[in-house]
Parts: structure tokens; C-alpha cells; sequence
């Protein structure tokens, strides 16, 4: 779940922004199964389903096609888990890319 906010640098036929957003970010139980030739197989549970605060920021440009539809471009880098964290957990991050088109109704 995330909330968020674009802050709009220019507006016009082309309209840069960055966004910016506070994440609250599930994850679920995770385990490891191990599987031996002899066909028997043994699971280990590694972590427990735990709550994480993240936080995501990035550029983006909304481009005005025409009156009523409008194509956005975003690029975004999240930390999944910038609190909360236990010891010895590695910080969880992505980078991602989202182009959207938007209609006015």
C-alpha cells in the first residue's frame, strides 16, 4: 500500500514532475525446501510474515496527446524496507519504469 504525491516542476504540453511515496509493505513467510534423490524432500522456514515502511521517489513527464488524454512516462527507486528492519536484513530496493495513458472522462 502506498501514498504518494507528484510535485509538477513546469506545466504545459510537456509537464515534468517527481514523484514521491511512504510504502507500507508486506511480506510474507518465506521457506526453503531441499530436495534429496531418494525422493524425500525437508523444509526450512526462513522468515516470518512481517510489516516493512519503504519509500519510493522518481522523475516523470506527462505529455498532452491531445485535449483529454495525456501519456505518462515514470521511473521510480524504491527501499521496501527503510524501517522496521531486523538484524542482519538486507535492504530490499527496485528500480522500475511505467508508461501510462491517461484520459480525461
Amino acid at each position: 500500500m502506498s501514498l504518494g504525491t507528484s510535485v509538477y516542476i513546469a506545466q504545459g504540453e510537456l509537464s515534468p514532475f517527481v514523484n514521491l511515496s511512504i510504502q507500507l509493505n508486506h511480506f510474507g513467510e518465506s521457506s526453503n525446501r531441499f530436495e534429496y534423490s531418494t525422493g524425500y524432500w525437508s523444509e526450512n522456514k526462513s522468515f516470518d510474515a512481517s510489516n516493512r515502511l519503504g519509500v519510493g521517489v522518481g522523475p516523470g513527464i506527462d505529455f498532452r496527446v491531445m485535449s483529454g488524454i495525456v501519456t505518462r512516462f515514470t521511473a521510480s527507486y524504491n527501499i521496501y524496507n527503510i524501517s522496521g528492519r531486523n538484524a542482519g536484513e538486507a535492504e530490499l530496493s527496485s528500480v522500475g519504469a511505467n508508461v501510462a495513458i491517461l484520459y480525461d472522462l
